[in-house]
């Protein structure tokens, strides 16, 4: 880290935030856990920026409601069984094309968000950054999902850009 932003050991380019230079992504990548990876999504924790990141595939218009069950307890399960020390959720939801039904909000206030805001240290303090669905009523979905699952204190903002989205993770 230098004063603005992460400095690449194999290339002179100062990276901002944590846009990576394509040259040095796999020395960047080792700094990841993989939560989950499959054709609908995969889940990193960013270990070096306490960032749980959440990648969305254009599979996801195949997705089912028990698909979308098993990746969100999966999920729920790995958080609470490790307690890392996040400062945000990082969603990108660009190939999201699974909406979600208002059953499915709710089953994922009561099943995955109140279980996660019991289980998270710091859950009232997390930001939220969501890149939106090129997918309108995909993305109306996801706004419903959030607006049923929000904490007190969480602060959630919208993005169609993942370098400001994380930018302001960051900050």
């Amino acid at each position: 880290m230098d004063g603005f932003g992460y400095k690449c050991a194999k290339c002179p380019q100062i990276l901002f935030a944590y846009p990576i230079h394509h040259l040095c992504l796999p020395m960047f990548q080792a700094m990841k856990v993989t939560v989950l990876e499959n054709q609908y999504c995969s889940i990193y924790i960013d270990m070096e920026l306490n960032l749980y990141e959440q990648y969305w595939h254009s599979a996801s218009s195949d997705m089912e409601e028990e698909d979308y069950k098993e990746i969100h307890l999966k999920v729920r399960d790995h958080l609470v069984s490790h307690a890392y020390p996040l400062r945000g959720f990082f969603l990108d939801n660009r190939l999201n094309f699974f909406v979600i039904s208002p059953e499915l909000q709710a089953w994922h206030a009561e099943n995955v968000s109140a279980k996660l805001e019991a289980a998270l240290l710091n859950a009232r303090e997390l930001k939220v950054a969501i890149v939106v669905s090129e997918d309108f009523i995909s993305q109306l979905s996801i706004e419903q999902t959030m607006e049923e699952n929000a904490t007190s204190g969480e602060v959630s903002r919208y993005f169609q850009d993942e370098y400001e989205a994380k930018e302001w993770l960051l900050s």
